[in-house]
């Protein structure tokens, strides 16, 4: 398959907290991808942290290494119409306060980059 990974928060939480399953293979890519989504997300918690001063430089550091992906309006257009058909479908994505979301597994993302379009 064609394309690169970008992480979720929460599998960027468990490589910051050091979960070897997630750092062995974050470290194996040869680039990390964070959305500006998730980047601010990360930014929010380590702020938001009792251990601020600790977390912050840390996630800082994370974020520096890892290229951010900027959000347009197209991935809007397209989150909405995914959204929408899988709504008709009757498997429509929960919102965040559904109980999958605290006990799902970590998300990977595939972004299909295709560089003819550029």
């Amino acid at each position: 398959m064609s394309g690169e990974i970008a992480l979720d928060t929460s599998l960027a939480v468990r490589f910051l907290n050091g979960d070897p399953e997630v750092v062995s293979r974050v470290l194996a890519l040869p680039e990390i991808f964070l959305s500006a989504i998730v980047a601010g997300e990360l930014l929010f918690g380590a702020e938001n942290s009792t251990l601020a001063l600790k977390n912050l430089p840390r996630y800082l550091e994370f974020i520096e290494a890892c290229v951010v992906v900027p959000i347009e309006r197209k991935t809007a257009v397209v989150y909405a119409q995914t959204r929408l058909a899988l709504k008709r479908k009757g498997r429509p994505i929960p919102s965040r306060k559904d109980k999958w979301r605290r006990e799902a597994p970590p998300l990977i993302f595939w972004i299909k980059q295709n560089k003819s379009r550029e």
